[in-house]
């Protein structure tokens, strides 16, 4: 099973400016480059708004070029204004105590997708925020742009730990703190009765661009017993007879796997790009997936 080292991951920026090289076509300026949605445009942003600097690409207009901004990044640096970049994102992550089972690995990819999308975010000019909830909402980051921006959110997500136990998952209480031009990207385990299905609706109908990246463990079905016993649901409490059995491994196995089909499906009904990803590969991996199925939605 991979393991995942916060600190490690979060430095790596090489390997994230490279990945954020490649997607930020797909996000740059427009809210999921979905076909047949128009983005919204912030007030906020003018034509003339300095938002911060990108990297070089072929094409671009040679005077948009900072010289000094490139000699410190070591290449090419191009300044970036509003009428390039205007769209506003919030990342909606999961700390409910269901995020820390059954190990810990969940929660470190979890951790450092939100990282990794920021970075592709604020990379291709867009202004990106942080919600944290569980029953409701736990850490408010505002949206913002550039550097400073994602050494916010870097922070909040690196001081964040799932619950305990108790407190649900409510993905509706972060609608209120949504500004109405803001795309959503949810990353979350879906772990529900509901399967957030309700809140995901909600979103859609107040115009929200959603995205959804699932993030469980690949031992979401192993117990390190035999037998009939009871489990304790760390949400809300309740226990439950189960058996731990090979067989009734394999019927969770089973029931597991038509939720996630369950949650693909519905996505797909909705327009709602989804991904959902396993501690079995690392968190570049599915971010590279993720990107490959925006690229297709285009085709």
């Amino acid at each position: 099973m991979a393991t995942f080292d916060l600190d490690e991951c979060f430095i790596d920026e090489p390997t994230l400016r490279r990945l954020a090289s490649v997607a930020g076509h797909l996000f740059r300026g427009r809210a999921a480059a979905l076909p047949g949605r128009r983005p919204r445009r912030s007030p906020t942003a003018s034509g003339n708004d300095f938002l911060g600097y990108r990297d070089y690409r072929a094409g671009d207009d040679l005077r948009a070029l900072d010289w000094r901004a490139s000699a410190r990044a070591w290449h090419p640096q191009v300044k970036q204004f509003g009428s390039e970049c205007s769209t506003r994102w919030f990342i909606c992550l999961d700390r409910s105590a269901s995020m820390r089972l059954p190990e810990s690995g969940k929660w470190a990819l979890a951790s450092h997708l939100t990282a990794a999308f920021a970075y592709v975010l604020l990379h291709a000019g867009n202004r990106v925020g942080l919600i944290v909830f569980s029953g409701g909402i736990d850490t408010l980051c505002a949206s913002g742009s550039g550097r400073e921006q994602y050494t916010r959110l870097l922070d909040a997500v690196r001081r964040c730990r799932p619950r305990e136990e108790g407190g649900g998952s409510n993905l509706a209480a972060c609608i209120p703190a949504l500004r109405a031009d803001a795309s959503v990207l949810v990353i979350s385990d879906l772990l529900t009765e509901d399967g957030m299905r309700p809140a995901l609706d909600l979103l859609l109908r107040r115009g929200h661009e959603v995205q959804v990246v699932q993030t469980l463990s690949a031992e979401e079905c192993t117990l390190h017993r035999t037998g009939p016993t009871l489990i304790r649901d760390v949400e809300n409490g309740v226990s439950l007879p189960v058996d731990a059995s090979e067989s009734g491994r394999a019927a969770a196995q089973t029931s597991l796997n038509r939720f996630r089909g369950s949650s693909d499906a519905y996505c797909r009904r909705r327009g709602i790009p989804f991904s959902s990803c396993e501690t079995s590969r690392t968190w570049d991996r599915w971010l590279i997936d993720h990107i490959r199925k925006l690229e297709a939605s285009n085709d």
